[in-house]
């Protein structure tokens, strides 16, 4: 039993020094954490009125809005990813589309929701 578990304790060892070797740790955690950009220095001030609302109604209305919109088998996968951000009954759109046609696609999509009595299109049309 003693030599079993001395043996398992060596192989572990061994087996965390070739860990080591292959893949030398770079820094702690904490440091690769700090070195990643805020969400601020990635989508701007994220305090603004303009980014989401947090209240259960605007998450429901962006929710509805994103599942119609990814279900669009013919919409480009840009389009598919534009922001969609909802503040009480106001939607906005941010983001790159393939043309026209999917611009004014995703806007019909925001202005038949449910609760939707407004749509800000801030969408930009790729060249």
């Amino acid at each position: 039993m003693y030599t079993k578990t001395l043996a398992t304790i060596f192989t572990l060892s061994a087996l965390m020094a070739c860990r080591s070797a292959v893949a030398p740790r770079v820094g702690s955690t904490d440091t690769m954490v700090a070195q990643l950009p805020s969400a601020d220095a990635v989508y701007g001030d994220i305090n603004a009125p303009e980014v989401e609302g947090r209240s259960e109604t605007e998450r429901t209305i962006t929710a509805e809005i994103r599942k119609v919109v990814v279900a669009d088998r013919e919409l480009s996968s840009s389009a598919k990813s534009v922001m969609i951000i909802t503040q009480g009954n106001k939607v906005t759109l941010r983001g790159p589309v393939k043309d026209t046609h999917e611009k004014a696609k995703l806007e019909v999509y925001a202005r038949r929701t449910v609760g939707v009595s407004a749509v800000d299109d801030q969408l930009e049309v790729k060249q």
